[in-house]
C-alpha cells in the first residue's frame, strides 16, 4: 500500500475490517477526500445485491461504518470528519441518545484497548442511480492501546439489519448469543478499470468468488491489506468490532465480545 494511505489507514483505523458478510456484497470503496484541515471521506460500496447485515465499514478518518440494509440496495456511504469525534466517555450517553442506539459501552478492555472517542455517524444506502433509499445511524467508537493501535466498534439498530452471514473462519457462542469472527484479506487498486482490466486474473477471481478477499478503491497503487472483525447481535443492538490484520488474535476478539455481552 502506499506511504500516503497506509499512514492513512493508522492514523484512523481505517477501521475497515471488511467482514466477511460485508466482503460477501464485495465491500468495494473507499474514498478519502481532504480539505483543509478536515477530511470528509465516502466509504465503500458493495457489489452484491441482498439485504445483509454486515459490517464493513471503511473510513479514512477516525471510524468506520457501513451496514447494509433493505430493497434493492447496490452501495452504501458514510461521510465522516475528524470532528465528528467529539464524544469523550463521560459523554457517550449522549452520543447514544442522538443515535438512538443504547448499549454497554466499556470504558477499556481487558485486552489492553482503552476508550478514545466516539461519534454518531449516518449511513446511507443506494439504489443502481446512486439515488439515497435508506439511511441510518451509527454509533462508532474507537478504542486504542499503548502502541496506538485501534480496535472499532459499530453499533447500529437492528431494525436496519438483515443478517445473512456466510462462511464465517469462526463462529463462539456466548451467554446464547452467537458471535462471528471472520479475517478477510484485501488488494487495493487505483479504480475498477484497473480491477477488471490491469489486475492479475487470479486475483480479480479471488475478489469476485473468495468470501475473504475483498477490493478496496482510490488507493495509489496496487498493494495488499487484511482485518480481523467479530460481529453479533444483542437485544436490538448489532455490534461490528474490528482490528486492522491480526492486532488482536479470534481469541481475543471473542474476549472483546464477551466483555461485552457480559457487562
Amino acid at each position: 500500500m502506499s506511504n500516503e494511505l497506509e499512514k492513512e489507514f493508522h492514523k484512523s483505523i481505517d477501521s475497515l475490517c471488511f467482514s466477511s458478510e460485508a466482503k460477501d456484497r464485495l465491500c468495494k470503496k473507499i474514498q478519502s477526500d481532504a480539505k483543509g484541515s478536515e477530511r470528509e471521506n465516502k466509504t465503500m460500496k458493495k457489489w452484491t445485491l441482498p439485504k445483509v447485515a454486515a459490517a464493513a465499514a471503511a473510513v479514512l478518518a477516525l471510524s468506520g461504518g457501513g451496514v447494509y440494509a433493505a430493497g434493492v440496495i447496490t452501495g452504501s456511504y458514510t461521510h465522516v470528519s475528524d470532528s465528528d469525534f467529539k464524544y469523550s466517555y463521560s459523554e457517550i450517553r449522549k452520543a447514544m441518545d442522538q443515535a438512538g442506539i443504547h448499549a454497554y459501552v466499556p470504558e477499556s478492555f481487558s485486552v489492553g484497548y482503552t476508550y478514545k472517542a466516539a461519534a454518531v455517524l449516518t449511513t446511507h444506502d443506494t439504489d443502481e442511480s446512486g439515488n439515497v433509499v435508506n439511511s441510518y445511524p451509527d454509533l462508532n467508537i474507537v478504542y486504542q492501546d499503548a502502541s496506538g493501535n485501534r480496535l472499532i466498534a459499530d453499533l447500529y439498530d437492528t431494525a436496519n439489519i438483515t443478517d445473512e452471514r456466510t462462511d464465517p473462519n469462526a463462529v463462539r457462542e456466548i451467554d446464547g448469543i452467537t458471535v462471528y469472527y471472520d479475517y478477510v484479506e484485501y488488494v487495493t487498486v487505483p479504480d475498477e478499470d484497473y480491477l477488471e482490466n490491469t489486475l492479475d486474473p487470479e486475483i480479480r477471481d479471488r475478489v469476485y468468488n473468495d468470501t475473504h478477499f475483498g477490493v478496496i478503491f482510490n488507493s495509489a497503487e496496487e498493494d495488499y491489506c487484511a482485518y480481523s472483525n467479530i460481529s453479533f447481535q444483542k437485544d436490538d443492538i448489532y455490534y461490528h468490532i474490528m482490528v486492522r490484520d491480526k492486532e488482536l488474535s479470534a481469541d481475543e476478539l471473542f474476549t472483546v465480545a464477551e466483555e461485552m455481552i457480559r457487562q
